[in-house]
């Protein structure tokens, strides 16, 4: 699996021996296809992996990788965060934030279970009843965000979008925050123009 995933980050496997009843495996990886292995590495060893990283050299930028994940789900406005709003979120994919937190435009809310990006309403209210009607609850239970490193949203990212980081949380989001101008892009693009 290890190799594997380095084979995918596009690194050189230089030297592969046993020490010991563990093994020794040296590979060359640029430090932009590098980030987010190590989380990879404690996970799939359990916290038994020790890994080190030293400067080799200077070289042309490598390209970078594809990752194999679904679309987004981005915020459509600007306002704070709504636990009504997220209900319905949750059931489009897996939430990176959290009830009552603001959010902007452009800004990743979570990962989407299509493969294409997904603009919604995450700040929309409880519809509010008037006379007598009983007002109907919805009682679910939010599952807890995904909670990202900045090495892990640095690896989680693509060329189109970036990560702010602030003393209180990471946030990510698209270059573009507006979803038409992302588009029109996109057509361009498309168009090769």
């Amino acid at each position: 699996a290890i190799i594997e995933k380095m084979s995918q980050r596009m690194a050189d496997l230089v030297d592969m021996r046993d020490v010991g009843d563990n093994s020794r495996i040296k590979f060359h990886c640029s430090s932009r296809n590098f980030l987010g292995v190590r989380t990879f590495l404690r996970d799939v060893t359990k916290g038994t992996a020790v890994v080190s990283s030293e400067f080799l050299e200077y070289r042309p930028k490598a390209p970078s990788i594809k990752l194999d994940r679904n679309g987004l789900i981005l915020a459509a406005g600007s306002g704070t965060t709504t636990e009504f709003a997220l209900v319905d979120l949750q059931t489009k994919g897996t939430l990176f934030v959290r009830d009552a937190v603001p959010i902007y435009m452009g800004q990743i809310l979570g990962e989407s279970n299509n493969p294409d990006d997904v603009v919604m309403n995450a700040i929309k209210e409880h519809p509010k009843y008037k006379g007598r009607e009983k007002q109907k609850e919805i009682v679910a239970a939010l599952t807890p965000p995904r909670d990202f490193t900045i090495e892990m949203a640095l690896s989680y990212i693509q060329d189109d979008e970036m990560v702010e980081v602030t003393p209180k949380r990471i946030v990510m989001r698209k270059k573009i925050l507006d979803a038409q101008q992302r588009k029109q892009l996109e057509r361009k693009a498309a168009q090769g123009k």
